[in-house]
This record gives structure tokens, C-alpha cells and sequence, in this order.
């Protein structure tokens, strides 16, 4: 099965959360976690940061590859971190 039609079959809701950040990384160069998070959930809902790690290692499985670069900014939680495909 291609990569493409792996990204259109994925129906559980982890697998929507995979689909949107493919997408949004497949249309900007680089994006935050939380800037993935705000995407795959929506402005208004609730959004996890630890879901959009969960995905992305889901993704990696699958064979994608990605880029993860520590920014110098910290936020509550820690670092923060840029995401883009590889």
C-alpha cells in the first residue's frame, strides 16, 4: 500500500490526528508541536501536545520521516520544538 492511500484509510481518531499533521507539514516548511496540536484539533477544541508526539512516532512506523529541531525558546512544559518532513 502507498504512502497515500495509507494517509486516506486511517479512520481511528489517532489516525485523523496523523492525517492532519502530514498534511499540515505537507503545506508549511516547519511547524511547532503546539502549532500541529491547534491543527489537528481545531482552533476551538481542546488540544495535546502528548497526542501529537503519539502520532508522529505512529507515523514514523509507517515509514515516514521527520525532522525535530529544538528551538531556544522554552515554554511551561519545556523546549520547544519545530517538526517538518524529512
Amino acid at each position: 500500500m502507498s504512502k497515500s492511500n495509507e494517509i486516506k484509510v486511517m479512520a481511528k481518531p489517532q489516525g485523523r490526528i496523523q492525517r492532519s499533521v502530514l498534511e499540515a507539514l505537507q503545506q508549511h516548511p516547519s511547524l511547532t508541536t503546539t502549532q500541529l496540536a491547534q491543527i489537528a484539533y481545531g482552533r476551538d477544541g481542546e488540544f495535546e501536545n502528548h497526542d501529537i508526539i503519539r502520532a508522529i512516532n505512529g507515523l514514523i512506523k509507517r515509514g515516514f520521516n521527520f525532522i525535530k529541531v529544538r528551538k531556544g525558546l522554552v515554554n511551561r512544559s519545556g523546549y520547544v520544538y519545530l517538526w517538518s518532513l524529512n
